[in-house]
């Protein structure tokens, strides 16, 4: 596929010979007519395509985190979700399929994230996280808006607070459903300004296994 640069008479549209000029966002392109490929795939290709879908099947189950996380991006070349697709296709650990949850970015951006956070389970059914106050630091503000992710790796399922709570109040309950017991937990958070024009990169909280009744500890698996 190329990019297509406007000449004397302008720019073509549609079918040309054994190329297509086609427009998406602000990007003119051409592109070749599909052909059946009948080579055969070897291992590292399959090994690419199961990585593209475990990473793709992460970023759809929040797709409004990850619009809010990229938008402020240059969606207009590719959109937000794709941009968070291409910033995550390489989070995997080693050269295998399996998802290193620690490197995924559900956010990117100049703004301060959290600093010095702070997972436990005290309150029954939640999960509560703190985060140091920074004052008056520059590039922050306690307006600014927690967006919170938990996702249960283990079954599917997420506990989700989309700006709820504001970075002056330090700290945040997120109720979880009765499948989080005894599952390990993904844990992500970052910051947006309260007019909604700057984030910051999401912060890996962690990984913890949520307490099978209300009287157990807290288990961070390291």
């Amino acid at each position: 596929m190329a990019e297509l640069v406007p000449g004397a008479i302008g720019l073509v549209s549609g079918k040309v010979g054994t190329v297509i000029a086609s427009k998406w966002r602000d990007i003119h392109y051409l592109k070749g007519i599909l052909k059946a490929n009948k080579k055969k795939k070897g291992d590292q290709d399959n090994i690419n395509c199961i990585r593209f879908t475990k990473i793709y099947d992460f970023l759809s189950f929040i797709p409004d985190l990850v619009e809010d996380g990229f938008k402020h991006q240059n969606t207009g070349r590719a959109s937000a979700f794709n941009l968070a697709l291409s910033a995550n296709i390489g989070a995997f650990l080693g050269d295998g399929a399996e998802l290193d949850y620690a490197s995924i970015r559900i956010s990117t951006g100049s703004l301060i994230g959290a600093i010095a956070p702070e997972v436990t389970f005290e309150v029954p059914d939640c999960i509560t996280v703190r985060w140091a106050d920074l004052g008056d630091t520059y590039n922050q503000a306690p307006s600014d808006r927690a967006m919170i992710l938990f996702y249960n790796s283990d079954g599917g399922g997420a506990a989700i607070s989309e700006g709820v709570v504001r970075r002056g109040e330090l700290q945040a309950e997120i109720p979880f459903p009765p499948a989080f017991h005894g599952k390990h937990v993904q844990g992500y958070i970052y910051f947006t300004n309260a007019a909604g024009t700057k984030n910051s990169q999401s912060t890996y909280l962690g990984c913890f296994i949520v307490p099978e009744s209300d009287t157990d500890e807290p288990n961070p698996d390291k």
